[in-house]
């Protein structure tokens, strides 16, 4: 709580607080979009089409006013007017909506709510006044829904027809009712005028409620755009708290959303293909699965370890030559060292072999110089029968973990999108007459858009921000445990072997970056009310990531620029390189280069220009590819 607010309350006795945008918030970005969201309700519980109900209640609330004679009406007496523009029954059911938005669609502001019940604490005598045309027990429900009780009284002008804001007349009833000299009183509010020039004018002491610099991964104006982007912006601006480190502010403002559009997609893909278990595939599908246990949600679901490795490792035994078995990864770095040979043939490192053959650990290879190279074919040769007799027990152990999870059975199988681990699966069962039926769910694969969560395709925005930073969904996606190597029978159960943790070793502070990043997507699941918007809808739930990645600060870049990426076989580099604009000048192409290999092309231009104009330029060019290109 802030110091100032603290010892306010402590030398007054009495302390008053406002409602809106004090002590709580509608969730919606500007308040009147409650009545656009009565619309869509509308429609979605009656199956008819609304009559446009935002611009006939604005209409009848003006009306209303003009009508009587006093400062404040009530919601009564603007339905009454409602009723001679839409129908008595029609304006029933649209009280009764807007009613049920107004007491739920509301997120405490923690720090006054935090000052309220400071108040009690100290033995303050607590009451509350609004300007507001909702009645007692409205507005009473809305603050019982955010926890706010324990108050003496609530003061609501239209019960009283006399408001804070007109005259200040509304405090002046307050005094005489609580029989209180006003200058024993602590208005806190929002509103410059209402809550602080009108209780100071008849001699009230006040605190203004500013609106705090926050930094959110939103853009603003969109929330003109749709409703569904006003009740997102509105519910993550005025739910995050400015306390919320960065990665837990990015887990909740950018990935959120998009994990609960996902899981969205996701049901409604269990019910179309009639499956009967959902699987999420290990390490990526673990922030969603754990979102499922702890929700209760898609039913029947599943951890299941499965990696290239697990996959491929079984799948060697079929396979004649080097080539055909290394052709089995799609997957490869451009050069690496003779080592990844061992862990592509599902084999221990053995650098005394390596040796015997002539073969440096420091030497590079490409996929087709391994395949050619006729030291590395003569190792291939005298490990050959130890590989195919590893598929071998590989292979049982990998069908029986498969079989675990029943027969005569279709089950959705949860991957980000290359494809690589469900083809397998597939190929695999069909080799070893599993009676399971797979279906893909693919985060985001271009080549089965029908089965991807994530279609960018016409989303020529995305797919340009994406060039920027897409890495930031891997890091998003990163389990902390290790890869699946395999798997060992114990006690009759099949258990995966897992590989060591790539960020077991990194600093602490990086390890709780990747845990706040999950925490901050699970609390922005757990909170959000999801039946309101269309989550299934890129263009919405994919925005706040654009806003990230084509608009970082300078905050983004000294919080993540330094964070280690893993790439391959414990190889980490920083999101963004040492820039040093010297060496760039001397040599262009040293520049070229480097913002060609960027993990974070737009970090990196960020700190390279010190603003975003470089990001804004090449955004469009990329823009103006993909269109052409479409």
């Amino acid at each position: 709580m802030d110091l100032a607010l603290q010892q306010a309350i402590d030398v007054h006795p009495v302390i008053t607080f406002d409602v809106y945008d004090t002590l709580l918030r509608r969730i919606v970005f500007k308040d009147r979009d409650l009545w656009k969201l009565v619309d869509q309700e509308w429609e979605k519980r009656f199956g008819a089409k609304s009559f446009d109900f935002y611009a006939e209640r604005s209409k009848a609330d003006k009306i209303a006013r003009k009508a009587y004679d006093y400062s404040e009406v009530n919601i009564d007496e603007i339905y009454e007017h409602l009723s001679n523009l839409i129908g008595e029954d029609n304006a029933k059911r649209c009280k009764t909506l807007e009613l049920e938005f107004e007491h739920t669609l509301v997120t405490p502001n923690k720090p006054i709510v935090d000052a309220f019940y400071y108040a009690l604490s100290k033995g303050k005598d607590v009451y509350i006044i609004s300007d507001m045309y909702l009645r007692h027990d409205d507005i009473e429900s809305a603050l019982h829904n955010i926890g706010v009780k324990g108050y003496k009284k609530l003061f609501v002008s239209c019960e009283y027809r006399a408001t804070k804001h007109e005259s200040g007349e509304l405090y002046k009833i307050v005094s005489q009712d609580i029989n209180v000299d006003v200058t024993n009183i602590l208005h806190i509010g929002n509103d410059r005028n209402a809550d602080i020039n009108k209780a100071r004018a008849i001699g009230i002491d006040t605190y203004w409620v500013r609106e705090q610099s926050n930094t959110h991964y939103i853009d603003e104006k969109k929330s003109d755009i749709s409703l569904d982007f006003s009740i997102l912006n509105g519910f993550i601006s005025k739910y995050s708290k400015i306390e919320d480190n960065l990665a837990y502010k990015l887990g909740f403002e950018v990935f959120g959303p998009i994990i609960s559009g996902f899981l969205s997609w996701i049901g409604q893909h269990k019910v179309k293909e009639k499956l009967d278990k959902v699987i999420f595939l290990a390490r990526d599908g673990y922030i969603l699965e754990d979102i499922c246990k702890e929700n209760y949600i898609l039913g029947d679901t599943e951890y299941f370890y499965l990696s290239r490795r697990s996959m491929i490792v079984p799948m060697i035994q079929y396979q004649e030559s080097l080539g055909d078995i290394l052709n089995l990864y799609k997957s490869w770095p451009t050069k690496s060292s003779a080592t990844i040979l061992f862990d592509k043939l599902g084999l221990e490192n053995n650098f005394n072999l390596l040796y015997q053959f002539g073969i440096s650990e420091s030497e590079e290879f490409t996929k087709e110089e391994l395949i050619q190279d006729s030291r590395i074919v003569k190792l291939f040769e005298s490990v050959k029968h130890i590989v195919y007799e590893n598929s071998i027990n590989e292979s049982n152990l990998l069908k029986q973990y498969i079989e675990s999870l029943g027969s005569n059975v279709r089950i959705g199988v949860v991957d980000l999108g290359s494809g690589t681990i469900y083809n397998s699966l597939v190929e695999f069962t069909k080799y070893h007459n599993i009676d399971i039926e797979w279906i893909p769910l693919y985060f985001q694969n271009t080549q089965c858009p029908n089965h991807s969560y994530m279609d960018i395709s016409n989303n020529f925005d995305l797919k340009s921000a994406l060039r920027f930073g897409y890495l930031f969904l891997e890091i998003f996606f990163t389990a902390p445990h290790g890869t699946t190597m395999g798997y060992i029978s114990k006690l009759n159960k099949v258990q995966p072997v897992l590989s060591k943790y790539e960020y077991e070793n990194c600093l602490d502070k990086y390890k709780n970056r990747l845990s706040d990043l999950h925490s901050g997507a699970k609390d922005f699941y757990n909170v959000f009310p999801h039946q309101l918007i269309d989550e299934t809808s890129s263009l919405v739930v994919f925005s706040n990531l654009e806003t990230f990645l084509l608009h970082p600060s300078n905050l983004d870049i000294e919080y993540w620029g330094e964070f280690p990426f893993f790439e391959n076989y414990y190889i980490y580099n920083p999101m963004i390189k040492n820039i040093n604009v010297v060496e760039y000048i001397k040599n262009p192409k040293l520049l070229v280069s480097d913002i060609q290999s960027s993990l974070w092309l737009s970090g990196f231009l960020r700190k390279l220009m010190g603003n975003n104009l470089g990001i804004e330029v090449i955004s469009k060019l990329y823009r103006i590819k993909a269109k052409y290109m479409k």
